[in-house]
């Protein structure tokens, strides 16, 4: 499977916010993903990873949280940061990536935190 990955970016007052999609190239183009990321002053936030049920465990979401840190760093961030709920059956996929818990909102979402060293 050859997957591309493609940046839709959006300024509003500042604020840049990507859309990174990740789109199958197997004769013609089929969405398989997306993450979101707003960035401005120094930090990122991920407000949305989304891998379509067919593409899961084939290293979609990977490729996607991978080029999100890459666009963070390279914005000049020196954190990114998500909200991740504590039902998710994923949860331990933010772990390969270094991410912390770094705050409980409530009992139901936890804050996760990387701290991004050039």
């Amino acid at each position: 499977m050859a997957v591309s990955i493609h940046r839709l970016w959006t300024t509003i007052d500042k604020v840049e916010e990507v859309q990174i999609i990740a789109m199958e190239s197997n004769g013609f183009h089929s969405f398989t993903g997306t993450i979101h990321v707003t960035l401005r002053a120094g930090s990122a936030y991920i407000s949305k990873l989304y891998v379509a049920g067919s593409e899961r465990r084939q290293g979609i979401g990977t490729l996607l949280m991978e080029d999100a840190i890459k666009v963070a760093k390279d914005f000049g961030c020196e954190s990114i940061a998500l909200t991740v709920s504590k039902e998710n059956e994923n949860i331990k996929f933010y772990d390969k990536f270094n991410f912390l818990r770094c705050y409980q909102y409530d009992d139901k979402s936890h804050l996760f935190c990387k701290v991004l060293n050039g």
